[in-house]
């Protein structure tokens, strides 16, 4: 039996729906894939007169697809292939809870010490997923490696996915000034000074702008600049807003079309119907009366009115999302040659909107 379904876009679906049932055309597999799509299925001899009334009620036919409807003509009456099913199917099933490929994205040159690191914190093919611990997974590739910074993991399917940056020795630069300023804030890890005097000592909190080294007067009066290097420990931080109150647009009932007949490019006809909605959507419509010969065509433009809808969010809905948000704002503060030492989320809840805030701690070099 062949059978077509048939994907549209538009709105006021249930009244569509009620004309079609008045055709007594039988629709199947209805399904309202958004607020403005719709899928259904018919017979594929009622194929031309359903797009017509599409077509005739101004909604885009977005897709078309036929099929045709397998029909066994034979019952299985091997009880052996029923059971080889059966246990075949159970088989995938258990195999889904285990890990059965680990697939790297990274330096060619580091695979070696990632696979070395993962094998002697017990992480393998044929791994339960139930076992696997991102933060141990993160914390044994930087143990097994000085060379690589900013993991990141994740499992789709049966496969983990690892992603790595090389880590690349920063360039040690000597600062020289009358003072050496700090330029962000920071708890101080490291100090190197060649001349000058420190201001701060190791484990001091330090803020942006505070003299680090200062500059030494000589005996015959003039100063001697400072001149060093200073390291500290420093939190990054990027925070997402996350309101349980918002409003979504959606279609009404309202819209205008106008339509223009083309050949080529130059204009043979069109309607200028005047369109006055505060807040609206467009969806362009193309239909060819001729062949690529002679092309002439119809260009539909409808204009739809849209009304803002007060709508409230589930957070605990989307909460991994946002918390993946704010750590992918986070990380683009950083250089790939800086380590993670320490990552860490607070969510705060004030005025019905829930703050997600992303901290990763780092050492860099603030002189």
């Amino acid at each position: 039996m062949h059978k077509t379904t048939i994907t549209i876009k538009g709105a006021n679906f249930p009244n569509l729906l009620d004309e079609l049932k008045k055709t007594n055309l039988k629709l199947n597999n209805i399904k309202k894939l958004s607020s403005c799509e719709l899928e259904l299925t018919v017979k594929a001899k009622h194929k031309p007169k359903i797009i017509a009334i599409l077509n005739d009620k101004c909604y885009t036919i977005i897709s078309q697809k036929d099929s045709q409807q397998k029909q066994f003509l034979k019952p299985l009456r091997n009880i052996s292939i029923i059971v080889g099913i059966i246990f075949g199917f159970l088989l995938n099933v258990f195999a889904t809870f285990f890990i059965w490929n680990i697939k790297l994205v990274g330096d060619e040159s580091l695979k070696q010490e990632i696979f070395s690191s993962l094998k002697n914190c017990g992480i393998k093919k044929g791994t339960l997923k139930h076992n696997l611990s991102f933060a141990k997974i993160k914390k044994a590739i930087y143990e097994g490696s000085n060379n690589i910074s900013l993991v990141s993991s994740s499992i789709k399917g049966t496969t983990l996915f690892i992603s790595y940056t090389k880590r690349t020795p920063p360039i040690l630069e000597f600062c020289e000034n009358e003072n050496i300023i700090a330029k962000n804030d920071g708890m101080i890890a490291s100090i190197i000074a060649t001349s000058g005097t420190p201001m701060v000592k190791l484990g001091d909190y330090v803020k942006k702008g505070q003299v680090l080294v200062s500059s030494v007067q000589k005996e015959d009066g003039t100063q001697e600049k400072a001149r060093g290097q200073v390291f500290a420990y420093v939190w990054k931080s990027a925070t997402v807003q996350y309101p349980l109150n918002t409003i979504l647009w959606a279609r009404t009932n309202n819209f205008c079309t106008n339509h223009k007949v083309m050949f080529q490019n130059s204009v043979l006809f069109e309607t200028n119907n005047s369109c006055s909605f505060e807040k609206s959507e467009i969806e362009t419509r193309t239909t060819y009366l001729t062949n690529k010969v002679l092309p002439i065509k119809i260009v539909y433009t409808t204009e739809f009115e849209l009304s803002a809808i007060e709508t409230t969010q589930n957070f605990d809905e989307n909460k991994e999302k946002v918390i993946s948000e704010a750590r992918m704002l986070c990380w683009e503060q950083i250089d790939g040659d800086e380590r993670i030492l320490e990552e860490k989320t607070e969510i705060n809840f004030v005025s019905n909107i829930y703050f997600v805030t992303h901290y990763i701690k780092i050492k860099e070099q603030i002189s």
